[in-house]
C-alpha cells in the first residue's frame, strides 16, 4: 500500500525554464541497483536507472535540463539499493557498488567511488545536491540541504527503500 506523495520542496516551482549549464549525473560499476532522482515542484521523478545484470555491472549518464529540472529548487539525488545475493562461487556472500559522478559544464563537482561486502536489502547509500535554477537558466549547485526538506527525503527514501524491496515500480519513488 503506497503512501501519498511528499509535497513539493518550499520554494520549488513547476516553471520550466531553458537550462543555461551542462549538467550530468553519472553512475558506473553499479551494483545492484542505481537511481537518479529528482524532487521539485513536479514530485519526485527517477530520471535515470541502471543495475547489474548477468554479470555486468550497471552504468548511465542522465542529462538534467529543462526535462526533468525547473525554475526555483531541484533536489538530485544519487541512489545504490542492494539486493540479496543467493548463490555460490566466486560472489558468494554478496556486495554493492557504484561510481557516482556529478558534473557543471565538463568539471566534476562531486564524485565517490563505494564497494562494500554486504548481503542485505537495503539503500546502502544516498547523496543529495540541491540545485537552484534562476529564471535566466543558470545553475548553481549546493551540497548544503536545509533540515526540513532533509527530513523529508529521509522519509521518502524510506517509502523507495520499502518500494525497492518489495519489487514495486519506482518511477515516482516516494
Amino acid at each position: 500500500n503506497r503512501t501519498s506523495a511528499l509535497p513539493p520542496p518550499d520554494n520549488a516551482s513547476s516553471d520550466s525554464v531553458a537550462i543555461q549549464d551542462y549538467i550530468t549525473a553519472h553512475m558506473s560499476n553499479v551494483d545492484d541497483v542505481g537511481l537518479v532522482i529528482v524532487w521539485n515542484g513536479n514530485g519526485a521523478t527517477t530520471v535515470g536507472q541502471c543495475q547489474w545484470v548477468s554479470g555486468q555491472h550497471g552504468a548511465m549518464t542522465v542529462t538534467l535540463d529543462q526535462r526533468v529540472l525547473n525554475k526555483g529548487i531541484n533536489y538530485v539525488t544519487f541512489v545504490i539499493y542492494n539486493k540479496i545475493y543467493a548463490g555460490a562461487g566466486l560472489f558468494a556472500g554478496g556486495k554493492w557498488s557504484g561510481d557516482l559522478t556529478l558534473k557543471q559544464n565538463g568539471t566534476t563537482v562531486w564524485s565517490i567511488s563505494k564497494h562494500v561486502s554486504e548481503n542485505d536489502k537495503a539503500i546502502k547509500y544516498w547523496k543529495v545536491f540541491r540545485l537552484d535554477v534562476a529564471a535566466d537558466g543558470s545553475v548553481r549547485i549546493v551540497d548544503e540541504i536545509p533540515s526540513e526538506d532533509l527530513a523529508a527525503l529521509q522519509q521518502g527514501m524510506m517509502q523507495l527503500e520499502r518500494n525497492l524491496n518489495n519489487d514495486m515500480d519506482v518511477a515516482t519513488p516516494f
